[in-house]
């Protein structure tokens, strides 16, 4: 900074560059004396990477890093966030596809199937019971109106003499609404034939896709009872190929040790039994280098006389 670069420099000169603050790092190396400056001028020497203009203020630079790592930082966080989002899709996808498979082969997906046609069964049947209560209450409605107008038209027979026209007009009326009734009922009672027969039939629909639904989660119940059954006895193996795996291992290890052991005490016999040997051949060399020396000193002592 501008005060650690000033605690070097000259009373006299210092008192020039307190003032300076914050200022251009050129103007600092410039005012600083060869002996106080030191590595200044190279060190701040204005290069390509680092142009003077955009760092000749020390804030500015640290504005300017901070800034910078900011940046980095909020890039950072969108990619990592994209990476995120694409692993998440790819994983789902992948869970998916392998739901799908796993339940297609292990027939779930037959069991769905029922499931759902299971419902629309139970919709028709709801649909033609709702149809066939509706056709039974008309009926009764029919019939109350067809009770009510034979009634009125016994009622106008009884004074068949005294009629006026207006009492035969209505006698007219009674018997097409009579008629009209009868047709009515006729046609509703076709109808609840049929609902009932609608509703018979929803409801044997309804009875064998049960039957259906219940046979097929038996199927997949036995067959996931079998995988079970299966992956347990495959296990079983597993950890039994394990075990005599490992066993045979340390059986081979155990049997190399004992081999080594008997190479290693077949050879410290072998050097034992050499060590004795050459024991008894320096004692026999040492035997007849003490015979040698003793016949040497016998003939020193005794010398042979001189022929002439």
């Amino acid at each position: 900074s501008v005060l650690k670069l000033c605690a070097v420099v000259a009373p006299e000169r210092r008192r020039q560059l307190l003032p300076l603050g914050a200022g251009s790092v050129k103007s600092l190396s410039a005012a600083c004396p060869p002996r106080a400056r030191g590595v200044c001028p190279r060190q701040f020497a204005p290069t390509q990477q680092f142009p003077v203009g955009r760092f000749q203020n020390p804030l500015v630079l640290r504005r300017t890093i901070t800034g910078d790592s900011h940046e980095w930082r909020d890039k950072y966080s969108k990619t990592s966030a994209a990476v995120l989002v694409l692993l998440r899709k790819r994983v789902l996808v992948f869970l998916e596809t392998a739901i799908e498979l796993w339940n297609k082969y292990s027939g779930w997906s037959e069991v769905e199937k029922l499931k759902n046609e299971i419902g629309v069964l139970e919709s028709t049947l709801r649909a033609a019971q709702t149809k066939a209560r509706e056709t039974r209450e008309a009926i009764g409605q029919v019939e109350d109106d067809h009770r009510r107008i034979q009634a009125d038209i016994t009622s106008l027979t009884l004074s068949k003499q005294a009629w006026t026209d207006q009492q035969f007009q209505q006698y007219q009326d009674l018997l097409s609404r009579e008629r009209a009734a009868g047709v009515s009922l006729r046609q509703l009672d076709q109808e609840s034939r049929e609902s009932d027969i609608a509703v018979d039939q929803a409801l044997y629909n309804l009875m064998e896709g049960l039957r259906r639904r219940f046979h097929e989660e038996q199927l997949w119940t036995d067959r996931i009872r079998h995988l079970s059954m299966l992956s347990t006895i495959a296990i079983l193996l597993t950890n039994s190929l394990i075990f005599l795996v490992t066993y045979a291992m340390r059986w081979r290890e155990s049997t190399r040790l004992h081999e080594s052991l008997k190479v290693l005490r077949s050879n410290t016999d072998r050097q034992g039994t050499e060590q004795h040997t050459l024991e008894e051949i320096q004692a026999k060399v040492d035997l007849l280098i003490g015979r040698l020396d003793g016949l040497g000193q016998a003939a020193q002592a005794h010398p042979a006389p001189h022929k002439p």
